[in-house]
Parts: C-alpha cells; structure tokens; sequence
C-alpha cells in the first residue's frame, strides 16, 4: 500500500514539474491584454472583481473569498497562502490578485511565471485608487472609475456633514477588550459612521484593558457576530454602568464588514444605522 501511494506521489511531482517546465512558452505576460483566469487570494480583490462585473474570468478563489456572493462558480484552491500550485496550473490562471503581505505567494508566481496584482494595506482613503488599478489591470477601467467616484463621493458627503457631536463608540474585534485602532481600517469605517473611538490611546488594532474601556463609556459597542454576544458582553465586572449596555446599544456586526476592503459603503451604513438609532425599548 505503502508503494503504491510513492508512486502516485511520485507520478503528481513529475506532473507538476512537466507543467512547469513548459511555462515560459504559455504563460500570461504583463501585457495590455485583459486576462481571462483570475485567481484571488483576497477577500476585497474577490468582491472587486464581481462587482466590476468580471465575475466570468474569476476562475478560483481561497477558502475565505467563499464569504462573497457570486463566487460558487469558482473554484478553491487553498486558503490563504496555502495553496495548491498543481491546482493553480490545471486551471491556467494568468492573473493572480494577491495581498501584499503573501510574500511566499509572490516568490511562488514568479517562478510560474503567472503576473499578479498585489492589493496593498487598505484604509478607507486609498480603496477608490486600488478600485481604479484593478479595474484598469482587468480590462474594466470606465466600470471602475464609477465605482471609485461614488465611493469619494460618499466619503466628501461623510465629512461634509459629520455631527459636531460624535456618538462615543466601542467596536470590540475577536476576543475581549481587543479593539479597533484609530489609524486602522476598521477606525476608518467607525469615523466616516459618525462615531468617537472611546479607545483613543490605540493607533493600530489591538488589546486594552476594560477599565480605560469603561472609563470612555461608550455610548454604542459593537461587537463581531461569532466572537462575542451582547449578552456574554453585559455580564463583564463593571460593565453595566457603561452607557451603552445601561441604554441596551450592544449590537452585534456581521464579520465581513471588518474586512479591510469588504463593501466599505455597507459597513458604514450598518454602523451607521446602529449609531444613530435610538436605545431599545
């Protein structure tokens, strides 16, 4: 039995290995020419490239792009930056939409000679321009520039009109009193929604202690559906002379909104909507 599977490990190695070796005579280049297989390993790629209406050419995804509707037709080939490079070649992509931080992705296309489009660090400011780059990489430039003049748009109009009195807030990410940092993705959504980060001593994402958290009182929190529940929430020590679970404004978010690059526009309407509700009955 042993044997058996060597030799079919074998006979998988040297198919790859052949696949390889005739790369360079078939590969996709760097040219003007749309690509017609897209494989993404990012979330916000993955949702930009239905949403610019290319969803016949996304031809496989990683396991947490399945979270994006539209995607069921594409094949998974891995996830994150674990992929199968067998799987990749089969599939003949010849555009691979990557986060800047999947450096073993990086090496690993270059050797297949597969071009890629690398989506840099994401904030709420720079996603119109990356919208607009991967749209003119695929083919989809005038679709793209609407995308990204609606959503400067909306953010001019979000600060044109943001409230003299911001709503005092605490968005709490994937385990206790870890939070949202002013100078992150997630700070960006809670900002342009019209709300005060009570966690102002953060810059980046990351843990405080309850007590500076209760000390800002937040007026709304909101917590990740999956992670926490408002009702695990309300029973923490001290908790309930915060504002926000003494009015009931615990309110749960959906995950996806909190991925950078994720429907900006959505997430801001969700929090939004919360933000400026009045307390529960």
């Amino acid at each position: 039995m042993a044997r058996i599977h060597f030799f079919h490990s074998l006979r998988r190695t040297w198919l790859l290995l052949s696949l390889l070796a005739a790369l360079p005579l078939a590969a996709a280049t760097e040219s003007g020419t749309p690509p017609r297989r897209i494989l993404s390993t990012t979330t916000a790629g993955t949702a930009l490239l239905i949403e610019l209406g290319a969803a016949g050419e996304l031809a496989a995804i990683d396991r947490y792009g399945k979270i994006v509707p539209g995607t069921e037709h594409a094949a998974e080939v891995g996830r994150g930056s674990a992929l199968s490079a067998e799987r990749v070649l089969l599939l003949e992509i010849d555009l691979a939409v990557i986060w800047y931080y999947q450096h073993s992705l990086q090496s690993l296309f270059r050797r297949m000679n597969i071009p890629t489009f690398i989506v840099p660090p994401l904030r709420c400011d720079n996603y119109p321009d990356v919208v607009e780059a991967l749209g003119k990489r695929i083919g989809r430039a005038e679709k793209a520039a609407e995308l990204a003049a609606r959503f400067r748009r909306l953010i001019r109009e979000l600060e044109q009109n943001a409230p003299a009195r911001r709503t005092r807030v605490y968005l709490e990410l994937y385990s206790p009193c870890r939070s949202a940092g002013n100078e992150s993705y997630a700070g960006d959504l809670l900002r342009l929604s019209g709300g005060e980060n009570v966690v102002s001593s953060l810059q980046r994402s990351g843990t405080v202690s309850a007590e500076a958290i209760i000390h800002g009182d937040p007026e709304v929190i909101f917590v990740v559906d999956g992670f926490t529940s408002p009702d695990e929430l309300v029973k923490r020590s001290g908790w309930g002379e915060i504002s926000a679970v003494r009015n009931r404004r615990v309110f749960t978010i959906d995950r996806k909104y909190l991925v950078p690059g994720y429907d900006p526009a959505g997430a801001i309407r969700e929090m939004s909507r919360h933000l400026h509700s009045p307390r529960k009955q």
